[in-house]
């Protein structure tokens, strides 16, 4: 049994046609790369924090878009026992390694698409 968090955001295709109408540039692949960068940083901060013996679960955590679009991604953990750890059992404490860092990359989340759509202004008005 493996983990996935999923990150989807909301309205996101109102959003994309808007962006993709307003401005001719390339919104989505502005976007896709700069979410790709935090994605991978998610990946990596969720390897280190994640509780080793052997480190194999942490080498089996991974970061996918889903579809084209950069508006969807999941952070999954695909050993077996990714659940047990992240959320806990009876006899196991959780230790949310993988939301926790989902958590901590929120903001710069949020601010690669700010960066991503200042940048599609800038070239659609030449500023």
């Amino acid at each position: 049994m493996s983990v996935a968090i999923t990150v989807q955001v909301e309205f996101a295709d109102r959003v994309i046609t808007a962006l993709e109408e307003s401005f001719p540039s390339a919104i989505d692949e502005k976007i896709s790369a700069r979410m790709l960068d935090v994605g991978y940083s998610m990946q990596t901060d969720a390897q280190m924090r994640a509780p080793r013996r052997t480190g194999y679960m942490a080498s089996q955590i991974s970061f996918e878009m889903l579809g084209y679009s950069a508006w969807s991604f999941r952070l999954i953990g695909r050993a077996l026992y990714t659940i047990y750890q992240e959320f806990g059992t009876r006899y196991i404490q959780p230790h949310l390694f993988m939301t926790s860092s989902v958590q901590f990359h929120q903001q710069e989340m949020v601010q690669a698409i700010q960066d991503a759509v200042s940048e599609a202004i800038r070239e659609a008005f030449g500023v």
